[in-house]
């Protein structure tokens, strides 16, 4: 009887520091090159780059300026001493020698292609001003209250310009007095 009950109390012991061991799966995040292609953002790089024709060596050495990139971002990103004007500064600094460098890159022809395909893009309604037609079409604008909120529009970003480059007031009484403004462009366009 001792035994029996000697040997069950150790397949209950073993049974538990068995399933006590349970093993946490990762969770795999995606990286962010998947996000990408799922958001769509990496399709247009993809086909811009195709149809630039890159030699292997040009592809090779333009992912070794991507991968520099990247590397001095993550540099800036850990640097906790620098204030956020500051990281923005040099972020958009690294960002233009990296578009300087992959430039220097590209043959005239490659260079022309990549120029065109910016026009093109342009060209097939990408932008704020076909949007405007369509909403001035939507609400049946007339012109006349068309040019008025366009007025409105403007004279509300000079506004905000000027309260932001005013620098008598404090961060949090800017931010009050954009939102004052906002509040009283949006009862504005209630009007019409």
């Amino acid at each position: 009887m001792k035994k029996l009950l000697l040997a069950l109390s150790i397949v209950a012991i073993a049974n538990t520091s068995v399933f006590a061991q349970v093993k946490h799966e990762k969770k795999i995040n995606p990286s962010k090159s998947e996000k990408n292609k799922v958001s769509g953002k990496t399709k247009h790089h993809k086909s811009a780059m195709a149809n630039l024709n890159l030699s292997e060596a040009q592809r090779n050495e333009a992912r070794s300026i991507r991968k520099e990139y990247y590397q001095k971002i993550k540099n800036l990103e850990d640097n906790k001493s620098i204030t956020l004007q500051d990281y923005r500064a040099k972020k958009s600094a690294l960002r233009n020698e990296e578009k300087m460098q992959f430039m220097k890159l590209l043959s005239e022809e490659q260079k022309e292609l990549l120029a065109k395909g910016g026009g093109e893009r342009n060209r097939k309604g990408y932008g704020r001003s076909k949007e405007n037609g369509k909403m001035m079409d939507n609400l049946n604008l007339s012109s006349e209250q068309a040019s008025q909120l366009k007025n409105q529009r403007e004279e509300f970003n000079k506004q905000a310009e000027e309260i932001k480059q005013n620098q008598s007031f404090t961060q949090d009484q800017r931010k009050q007095q954009l939102m004052e403004l906002r509040k009283s462009q949006k009862e504005a366009k209630r009007k019409y």
